[in-house]
């Protein structure tokens, strides 16, 4: 299956007036992967609707869904299985000027839906399996943090997003635990840093993890190990979360201690009944053998590290 086509300016503006996020429809919920979430069904869907040769009219503001750091998620039109995901450090104009086919991707889970690539197109797109549930952490995350943007306004959804997460059961918790285990014996990573990378099925009362990748292609790899302090760092935004509790007004700041003890007592337990561990890998690696070399490194340092203190003094 082989198309060329011709497209420009297909990314959503970045900033965040422009940008608009659609909602995350449910589909399923993490576990065992369905008879429909193959590569296979998908080539069938793509000879069926022609799909490389409208793959320009995919990629509109329509269909954009979620902008991260490194990709950009579409969803496809008449496909509720399927996501499109598109690197952003690519141009995806020169790309899409390439011949271009479908095939399918290496997949480290074959028995699980972790929101994994099934199929590749060219080198800079994929197909992923769709997730249920909404993004946890605030609507444009990456673009506020990036442009160091948190206020005030933002603080009832951020609260919202805290409570949602400290009132899932506690077999959601064992259950994210156990996937954390199951992904990095399979020598992958998800990326904790945006809390967006979890969504939260109220419904079905799990957490499902998305954006999964091998570890050997992170710089820092033993900074990348998966543990109880990722579920935390993801599940309670680590990254906004002190600039959101010193923004917070008293009863606020209330509202934020009582979930993330909650939070940290549910995440606590299931890593101790799981035997997830507790790696501290991310602080005392980057204390003992890496340089902070930036003012920006520095800042999320000691970000982290008012971060964990706050929690243990809870």
């Amino acid at each position: 299956m082989i198309i060329q086509n011709n497209v420009k300016n297909i990314y959503p503006k970045p900033r965040i007036s422009d940008q608009k996020v659609n909602a995350q429809k449910s589909l399923n919920f993490s576990g065992p992967r369905l008879a429909h979430q193959s590569f296979e069904e998908f080539e069938k869907f793509a000879e069926k609707t022609d799909f490389l040769a409208s793959l320009k009219s995919i990629l509109k503001e329509a269909n954009f869904l979620e902008s991260g750091a490194a990709n950009c998620i579409y969803t496809i039109p008449n496909n509720n299985t399927f996501l499109l995901r598109i690197h952003k450090k690519a141009s995806i104009e020169n790309e899409l000027t390439k011949e271009l086919n479908i095939k399918k991707a290496s997949d480290a889970f074959p028995k699980n839906n972790l929101g994994q690539k099934v199929a590749l197109i060219g080198d800079r797109i994929s197909v992923v399996i769709k997730q249920s549930g909404s993004p946890n952490g605030i609507k444009h995350w990456y673009e506020i943090f990036s442009n160091n943007e948190f206020s005030q306004k933002k603080l009832p959804e951020f609260i919202e997003k805290l409570k949602l997460n400290a009132g899932m059961n506690q077999k959601a918790y064992e259950t994210m635990a156990e996937e954390i285990k199951l992904i990095h014996n399979k020598n992958h990573t998800f990326d904790y840093i945006n809390p967006r990378n979890i969504l939260v099925d109220k419904e079905q009362q799990a957490f499902n993890i998305v954006d999964v990748e091998p570890l050997l292609k992170f710089r820092h790899k033993l900074i990348n190990l998966n543990s109880s302090n990722h579920m935390l760092m993801s599940l309670l935004d680590e990254r906004q979360f002190m600039t959101a509790f010193h923004l917070s007004d008293a009863s606020q700041k209330k509202e934020i201690e009582i979930a993330a003890k909650q939070i940290r007592d549910k995440t606590k337990i299931a890593a101790e009944k799981t035997s997830l561990k507790q790696n501290e890998f991310l602080l005392r690696m980057k204390l003992k053998y890496f340089d902070i070399r930036t003012a920006h490194e520095h800042n999320l340092f000691k970000n982290y590290t008012e971060f964990k203190k706050f929690l243990d003094n809870l």
